[in-house]
């Protein structure tokens, strides 16, 4: 989730403008099930830093804006701009299923960045409050071809807009 020492901006669900990603919930729990908890429209930001394969570190500054709804078959759907996220829940905490892969434009090289996440969780840290850890392989490309490849680890605060 993240973009060798450059600082990128980064929306969950994909690379946006200098790059992109998202995130996902859980209903049931304490504070919740399917009419509360994680279900609703959220927004937020973070940061992510991880190592390039070209032996560049990599900071970004993330963006997240999506919604949590029940799945048809049990369990959570993140839908955000790039990324569609299935998860199962545990009381207030959220763990999607991986590997999951979303791609989006990057508008600093032109191309695509490709983000597979190896782990994605969500804790609900209060009833507007989400917590959204998670930690990913990145692809930069341009016209076809591989630039490089960071791996990376993130957090980002999402805050609940509405049920």
């Amino acid at each position: 989730m993240a973009k060798g020492s450059w600082i990128g901006v980064r929306g969950r669900g994909g690379f946006v403008g200098v790059l992109m990603a998202v995130s996902l919930g859980a209903c049931g729990g304490a504070r919740g099930g399917a009419e509360g908890g994680f279900i609703g429209t959220w927004q937020g930001s973070g940061s992510a830093t991880g190592t390039c394969d070209n032996g560049n570190e990599i900071t970004l500054t993330l963006s997240a804006n999506g919604t949590f709804t029940q799945g048809v078959s049990g369990g959570l759907v993140w839908n955000g701009r790039y990324c569609t996220f299935r998860a199962s829940d545990s009381g207030d905490v959220a763990t999607g299923e991986t590997p999951a892969t979303c791609m989006s434009p990057d508008a600093s090289t032109g191309g695509m960045d490709i983000t597979t996440y190896s782990t994605l969780t969500w804790t609900l840290s209060s009833p507007t409050e989400i917590a959204w850890d998670d930690s990913a392989t990145v692809q930069f490309t341009a016209n076809g071809a591989t630039l490089f490849t960071c791996t990376v680890t993130g957090t980002t605060t999402l805050t609940k807009l509405s049920n």
